[in-house]
């Protein structure tokens, strides 16, 4: 091949490449971090226990992992840190916001502990109503570092 052939070739190539990775961009925000859920139906008491098991990216933060979770009233919740090298920095942040930002943990889990876990009985249930998503947000936790959020959600019958 002529040595002008390879170089349009590699310049159809490049602009190719280009085009594709222009393309993965346009999509929805990359999650950061990972969140894993797990849920167990509590009949004995109508409620609904999720399971969020986060671990952090290089930054040190998880979000971008939008969850659909049952209509009720959020009536307790536990943040239980991992142990050892992947226990999270002391005074990490949690948060549990919807589209307009608004935290369903009520600022409890703010300044957290990276070795003790810490439960919430909440006084005055916070009602999800299920109409959008609920995006956990971690901050201040270290590099690869991770947790799990429970949560109880009365369901309303």
């Amino acid at each position: 091949m002529p040595a002008a052939a390879r170089h349009r070739h590699r310049i159809r190539l490049a602009w190719a490449v280009c085009a594709w990775w222009a393309l993965c961009l346009q999509g929805s925000p990359h999650a950061i971090g990972t969140v894993i859920v797990t849920t167990t139906t509590l009949s004995d008491i109508r409620a609904v226990k999720y399971s969020l098991a986060w671990v952090s990216d290089a930054g040190g933060a998880v979000s971008a992992n939008p969850q659909t979770l049952r209509l009720g009233a959020l009536i307790q919740l536990k943040f239980i840190p991992d142990g050892g090298g992947t226990a999270p920095t002391a005074l990490y942040d949690v948060t549990l916001v919807d589209a307009n930002g608004i935290d369903y943990l009520g600022a409890t889990g703010a300044n957290l502990s990276a070795t003790v876990s810490t439960q919430v009985r909440v006084a005055a249930p916070l009602i999800y109503d299920a109409t959008g998503t609920l995006d956990l947000v971690v901050a201040n936790a270290g590099i690869s570092k991770g947790g799990t959020v429970q949560l109880w959600i009365q369901i309303q019958q």
